[in-house]
């Protein structure tokens, strides 16, 4: 269950996020301590899936004012802010470039299958960062979208939380 105020995009760090909700009692009570934090900024709840991470990862969409609509990919989480394991291309991509993309981290090495874990979906992870350069080339208003952290279980690639920043419409 996760708690969305407009303009706050941390929210692990605000207390916005609730996890392991595994009673009717858990359920109401997140619901109602969440409820409580978010009202006074006419924010709202969400409840969504409970996805177990083997690890994390995070791509993204940017205007760029010297090279325009690009597209970050690399490593998540907590990670995204300590390791900075990222790489960059233009948007919008074709799947060999975002194949390559994907191989371009230092930390690859964790997608083949590291410890035991499922080796990534190098083809459904193509396919989020094609989309994803689509989307934000597809809008000029568009000027960033964050997805972090996009989780891998078993191999696969699934968003679960995003940020995007649109431009105000000056018309």
């Amino acid at each position: 269950m996760k708690g969305l105020i407009p303009g706050q995009v941390h929210k692990t760090e605000s207390g916005l996020v609730r996890l392991g909700i595994a009673t009717p009692e858990d359920l109401m009570n997140a619901y109602d301590d969440l409820q409580r934090i978010v009202a006074a900024d006419r924010g709202r709840v969400v409840i969504q899936r409970q996805v177990k991470a083997d690890y994390e990862l995070i791509a993204g969409f940017l205007r760029d004012d010297q090279f325009g609509p690009c597209i970050m990919f690399g490593l998540g989480g907590i990670f995204s802010e300590i390791e900075q394991d990222v790489a960059f291309a233009l948007a919008p991509l074709h799947r060999e470039d975002a194949i390559g993309l994907v191989r371009r981290i230092r930390g690859r090495k964790l997608f083949g299958g590291f410890r035991g874990m499922k080796p990534l979906q190098e083809d459904l992870m193509a396919d989020i960062l094609v989309r994803l350069g689509d989307l934000g080339a597809s809008s000029e208003r568009i000027e960033q979208i964050d997805i972090n952290p996009l989780v891998v279980s078993r191999g696969i690639p699934t968003a679960v939380d995003a940020t995007t920043v649109v431009a105000e419409d000056k018309g």
